[in-house]
């Protein structure tokens, strides 16, 4: 597998379209944003709570927990005023996506994926240390019946070497810092 990226402003216009595309599909596709939302964590309580999944806090989720605005049904409503709003962000975020990075695997199979994740995190960790940020968009990556257009349509951007899965897509470029993620304990996986 390799390690791709580019920051060619044509090819960066092509790549925010299609990951733009994707989101939509999938809060669009009531499994798959489904299962997406079940790793949602809202707020500091549920955060510290679960310790796991995509952790969203800051002043104004408590409000809107309190308005019911963030509870499971209204998320699995891809036009519920909740994900309108996060659909403007997340396109903001899209379109202002600075260069595309990904990783990917020689073959498909369980270890040559969990090889790619380490790769992955390693890499994660380095751009972290040069001062660089990693933002995942795999969604055109998913392998489900309503993403396979675009997951074509991917694969022909992306263009992997002959033999090569793209296991991982990310937008990269340079953002504040932001607190590290929740981590569960090592206990809570491995028992003696």
């Amino acid at each position: 597998g390799g390690v791709y990226w580019t920051n060619d402003a044509a090819r960066v216009a092509q790549g925010r379209d299609l990951v733009w595309r994707a989101w939509d599909r999938e809060l669009r596709t009531e499994g798959a944003a489904a299962e997406t939302f079940g790793w949602l964590r809202f707020g500091r309580d549920e955060i510290a709570r679960h310790r796991d999944g995509l952790g969203i806090a800051g002043a104004g989720i408590g409000l809107f927990k309190m308005l019911g605005q963030l509870d499971r049904e209204e998320l699995v409503d891809p036009d519920s005023q909740a994900n309108k709003t996060a659909a403007r962000d997340w396109r903001e975020m899209a379109m202002t996506s600075p260069a595309f990075l990904w990783v990917t695997s020689t073959g498909d199979t369980p270890s040559a994926r969990l090889n790619a994740g380490r790769a992955y995190a390693r890499l994660a960790l380095a751009a972290t240390e040069i001062g660089l940020a990693m933002h995942p968009w795999s969604q055109a990556l998913q392998e489900y019946e309503e993403m396979a257009e675009l997951r074509a349509e991917m694969h022909a951007f992306l263009a992997p070497p002959e033999g090569e899965t793209v296991q991982m897509l990310v937008r990269t470029g340079y953002a504040e810092p932001i607190a590290p993620s929740a981590r569960r304990d090592l206990t809570d996986f491995i028992r003696a």
